[in-house]
C-alpha cells in the first residue's frame, strides 16, 4: 500500500515523538530562511529610495552606490546627481525632487549653468555657458538674468551692468574689440534711445 503521508497503525507515541521534532525542525528551517530571504529582498526594496546608498548583504551595513540609478535621486532632498533620458546631467542639491540650493546641470548641447536654484529655476548668483562659447555671470530670478550681470561674448566683446527679465535694462556699459562701444542706460537690452536723444539735443 502506498505510504499517504500520514502515521500509519498503532505507533507507539515513543517512536513519533523523533518523526515531529525532526518535520517541526525542517519546517522551521524553511520558514527561517523565508523570513531571512524577504528581509534581504526588503532591504534591498529600501535602498532604492535611499540617495545614493546601497545595503551590503555581506556586511550587513549600508554603504555609498557606486553607480546610482536614475530613479535613486528623483525624488530625494539633500546633495545628489542624476542623468535624463535626455543626455543632460545635474550634479547638486535637491528639495521635493527639484533643483534647489547651489548645483550645476550640464546640457546634452554643451551648455552649462552652474549656481543657485530655487525649485527647479535658476535664481540667485549663478554662470551660464552657452553652447556657442558666450557666458554670463550674475544674478537669475524666476529663470532669467535679473539684477546685476555682464555678458562675455566669445569674440571678447562684453557688457556690465544691470539686467531684467532676461534683457540688459538699467546702468550698463557695454565694451567691444573694435573699440565701439555705449556706457549709460538701457531699456529692454537696447541703449535708451529716448535718452539719448535728450542728451544729444542738450550738446547742441
Amino acid at each position: 500500500m502506498p505510504h499517504d503521508g500520514r502515521l500509519q497503525g498503532s505507533t507507539s507515541s515513543n517512536s513519533s515523538k523523533p518523526n515531529q521534532n525532526s518535520s517541526s525542525k525542517n519546517i522551521y528551517d524553511q520558514i527561517k530562511k523565508q523570513s531571512d530571504d524577504d528581509s534581504y529582498q526588503a532591504a534591498l526594496a529600501r535602498s532604492n529610495s535611499l540617495k545614493g546608498r546601497v545595503f551590503d548583504p555581506l556586511t550587513g551595513r549600508w554603504k555609498e552606490n557606486p553607480n546610482p540609478r536614475r530613479e535613486d535621486c528623483q525624488s530625494s532632498d539633500g546633495f545628489a546627481v542624476k542623468t535624463f533620458p535626455s543626455g543632460n546631467k545635474y550634479e547638486g542639491e535637491w528639495k521635493d525632487g527639484k533643483y534647489h540650493g547651489k548645483g550645476k546641470l550640464i546640457y546634452a548641447d554643451g551648455r552649462q549653468y552652474e549656481g543657485e536654484w530655487f525649485h527647479g529655476v535658476n535664481h540667485g548668483k549663478g554662470s551660464f555657458l552657452y553652447a556657442n562659447g558666450d557666458r554670463y555671470v550674475g544674478e537669475y530670478r524666476g529663470g532669467k538674468q535679473h539684477g546685476q550681470g555682464k555678458f562675455l561674448w566669445k569674440n571678447g566683446d562684453k557688457y556690465v551692468g544691470q539686467w531684467q527679465n532676461g534683457k540688459r535694462h538699467g546702468k550698463g556699459e557695454l565694451v567691444k574689440v573694435n573699440g565701439d562701444g555705449y556706457k549709460g542706460m538701457w531699456a529692454d537690452g537696447h541703449p535708451d534711445m529716448q535718452l539719448l536723444k535728450n542728451v544729444h539735443s542738450r550738446s547742441k
